[in-house]
């Protein structure tokens, strides 16, 4: 994070989404002690995309991924955070802070 934010030069709006999902997952990591057992980063990347509505397909297009990739973060998400579904992930992510 450091080396992309002392690059020389002016700001770019696309220097500026990198930093800023990466300050999320930073404090994501630092703000879910209630977790037994903590989300991955890549677990974390998809968690912030849950609210968008976006499709498995459409998360899959945007994080290089199958579907299939999606589905088994999808699952591991909602065991960590011990819910059936997306939208009670979301519920459950915005009461720890996660997004």
């Amino acid at each position: 994070m450091r080396l992309i934010a002392d690059l020389p030069g002016t700001s770019t709006p696309f220097r500026a989404t990198v930093l800023e999902r990466a300050s999320l997952l930073r404090r994501a990591r630092a703000t879910s002690p209630e977790l037994a057992e903590q989300l991955t980063d890549r677990e974390l990347e998809i968690l912030t995309y849950l609210p968008t509505r976006m499709t498995n397909t459409e998360l899959a297009a945007r994080c290089y991924v199958s579907p299939n990739t999606i589905k088994t973060h999808m699952a591991h998400i909602y065991r960590k955070l011990a819910v059936p579904n997306r939208n009670t992930a979301v519920a459950r992510a915005q009461d720890l802070g996660l997004i």
